[in-house]
């Protein structure tokens, strides 16, 4: 990954940089996002690579927003950012050092699909992990257990403190 690259847009999203567009600005019809990202979230084999995607980013974010803050500070971070970007309404349920349940309500990527029956948010599991674990110098797992996609009322991500080398499975049963 280029470093330089990573580094402008996490420094880019952080600062809320306004996108120099001189006619249409910096916002975008969420549809228009949506027609680009589902093609994407449908590919057989792509949720590893959205999962990894989203790791690669949370994880600078994490370490440029929230360097070693502790889990409830990193959580509260977490949720501006979210918020402000306008991506979802987060709401914070629960904070623990063991699990951390984060709800999103009117998901950019989810909203508007009734029930497809599967979950959307794989490059956001990947984030959290990564934010959460660089922010707070600990291994922590996100997996989204509800989705606005699957018919859910949210999109729901349980976030768990893991230890390397210890599988999903035994760190998830949910």
């Amino acid at each position: 990954m280029n470093e330089k690259a990573l580094d402008e847009i996490t420094e880019s999203l952080l600062n809320r940089k306004k996108i120099k567009r001189k006619q249409l600005g910096d916002e975008v019809d969420i549809r228009v996002l949506q027609s680009r990202i589902i093609p994407l979230l449908l590919s057989p084999g792509a949720r590893d690579t959205r999962f990894f995607a989203g790791k690669l980013l949370g994880s600078a974010f994490g370490k440029k927003a929230a360097d070693k803050k502790g889990l409830k500070e990193a959580a509260n971070i977490y949720a501006k950012l979210v918020a402000d970007l306008k991506f979802a309404k987060p709401e914070i349920i629960k904070v623990s050092e063991d699990e951390t349940i984060i709800r999103f309500y009117e998901s950019a990527v989810a909203s508007g699909f009734e029930n497809i029956g599967m979950k959307l948010d794989a490059f956001e599991e990947g984030f959290q992990t990564g934010f959460f674990s660089s922010a707070t110098g600990k291994n922590y797992f996100s997996v989204e257990t509800k989705c606005l996609a699957n018919g859910d009322p949210y999109c729901e991500f349980v976030i768990r403190k893991t230890t390397i080398g210890e599988k999903f499975a035994e760190a998830f049963k949910i």
